[in-house]
């Protein structure tokens, strides 16, 4: 027979709880008001953890409370209170961000294309000014279809005016000079242009500022059906991109004027062109002779387009040879600032100097560095189309280049006067170079005099000496090759002698 319970008084079952030994889930681990509502007595539910409970607990003292504040449980429980509040505020505003940036690269993207079509008419405007052009247009407008051509050249030679040429006289192309673009993708401006707009033939100029250009190429290449025209005034920028270029794009190289294209553009002289060999036979027209006159003015700057309208060169070149120190050079080369200052001192030495002896060895010696660093400079200087380093023929000689500079690059450094010796090497040189002809420096392994330079001709190696009126026969003593030039600013045609502008009419 069950035991009737005692009566109880009144407020009493409101005063009890359950024993220490009770289940767990008996247990209020919150007193009402803290963290939770109170519930009727007797209610034995399972109870919901509470993740606020902790952050409203009173704060308790001595080592208990010490041991209990390090509780890992309770650090978990703290931090899960903390995520339940904020995660989703901070989930919610990342979301907004993100869909906030999308706009604004949406909205930037169409703008940039907005202004690039705009440029694109500006270009094709400015080409109105410019009937005359270079004989390496017809080879880059020659063919249909997909098809990729880059011109590789120093700055100021006209690269930009053959591009805006090709944009003016083609109504399916399209101009971009590639630092207009910014952040925009190459390759994604170039599938909107063609997909949108119809474009065919794509010009980029200076496409070496463009992110990530050889990898734009490759894809413009791969998927485009675009015929791509690109310049680039620095060929070492090329170098690391050139195997995949080389499989893709015919490059050609984009020279300052010869003195033939300076005649014909600054005076309307045209001229037919000479080989080495007209020139040792004496197979040349009276007019040849006759433009000799014009030759100095050539010399002082007359090799790039820009002295057509600016006679006053020096601070345009000075100009441009910052560029290719502070700009250039930089982007593909990663030095310290402190090395562009050498290589300007590098550039000082060399065009206050006499050509000869300018060498790895003597630019080291003179500035206090190394010939490892010596060279790495004038590698990267040759790349950038500001020297001219001219390798030595022979076995028995040292494996040192001549250092000669990119014509009329000296005179930022000497007038005309000072310098007209190694000006003249300079021009012999670059000639060569234009001409596409093989060359090298004559060198006497026991420090003896020789001529400047012997080239590799059709028919024979032709040895030349470039000098003034003063040099003779006697600096061809001791060499034996059959065909010999001596170059003089003279119209004197004795013997070896051959007027020194004739060499600007090597095509």
């Amino acid at each position: 027979m069950a035991r009737p319970e005692a009566p109880v008084a009144p407020g009493a079952a409101a005063a009890r709880t359950p024993p220490a030994s009770a289940a767990p889930h008996l247990r209020d681990p919150s007193p009402p008001g803290r963290g939770r509502p109170a519930r009727p007595p007797g209610d034995a539910r399972p109870r919901e953890p509470d993740h606020h409970a902790d952050l409203h607990a009173p704060r308790r003292d001595g080592p208990q409370a010490d041991a209990q504040e390090a509780s890992p449980k309770r650090v978990k429980a703290k931090f899960n209170a903390i995520k339940h509040v904020f995660c989703p505020i901070i989930r919610q505003d990342i979301h907004l961000f993100v869909n906030q940036l999308d706009v604004i690269r949406y909205a930037c993207y169409t703008i940039n294309v907005e202004r690039l079509l705009e440029l694109n008419g500006l270009a094709k405007k400015e080409a109105e000014k410019y009937s005359k052009k270079r004989s390496i247009y017809q080879r880059l407008v020659a063919g249909e279809g997909r098809a990729f051509s880059g011109l590789i050249g120093p700055r100021g030679v006209g690269k930009t005016v053959l591009l805006r040429q090709i944009a003016r006289d083609r109504g399916d192309s399209f101009y971009i000079s590639a630092d207009t673009l910014g952040e925009a993708d190459l390759f994604e401006t170039a599938k909107v242009l063609a997909q949108r707009y119809g474009v065919r033939w794509l010009l980029l100029d200076e496409v070496h500022t463009a992110k990530g250009y050889a990898a734009a190429l490759k894809k413009l290449y791969d998927f485009l059906d675009l015929h791509v025209v690109f310049t680039s005034s620095v060929a070492l920028s090329l170098t690391a991109a050139a195997h995949d270029l080389s499989r893709r794009a015919l490059l050609h190289r984009l020279w300052p004027f010869t003195f033939r294209e300076f005649l014909s553009f600054a005076h309307g002289r045209e001229l037919p062109v000479l080989s080495l060999a007209d020139i040792l036979e004496r197979r040349w027209e009276p007019e040849h002779l006759r433009q000799g006159h014009l030759f100095d003015d050539y010399l002082k700057g007359g090799l790039f387009p820009f002295s057509l309208e600016q006679p006053d060169v020096k601070p345009i070149l000075g100009g441009i040879l910052e560029k290719v120190i502070r700009q250039d050079i930089p982007s593909v080369a990663g030095l310290r600032m402190d090395e562009l200052g050498v290589i300007e001192k590098l550039l000082r030495f060399i065009g206050r100097s006499a050509s000869d002896g300018i060498s790895y060895s003597s630019v080291a010696r003179n500035l206090g560095i190394t010939k490892y660093k010596a060279e790495q400079y004038i590698g990267l200087l040759e790349k950038a189309f500001v020297l001219n380093p001219v390798l030595p023929i022979g076995t028995n000689v040292l494996r040192e280049p001549k250092v000669l500079m990119s014509p009329p690059l000296r005179l930022l450094y000497r007038d005309l006067d000072d310098a007209i010796g190694g000006l003249r090497e300079d021009f012999a040189a670059q000639a060569f170079k234009s001409a596409g002809l093989e060359f090298h420096y004559l060198k006497d392994p026991q420090g003896g005099k020789t001529p400047d330079f012997l080239v590799r001709a059709e028919g024979g190696d032709v040895v030349v000496e470039v000098g003034g009126k003063g040099k003779g026969r006697r600096q061809f003593k001791g060499y034996s090759a059959q065909k010999r030039l001596l170059l003089t600013p003279s119209d004197s045609l004795d013997g070896d002698r051959r007027p020194l502008p004739l060499l600007g009419f090597l095509g």
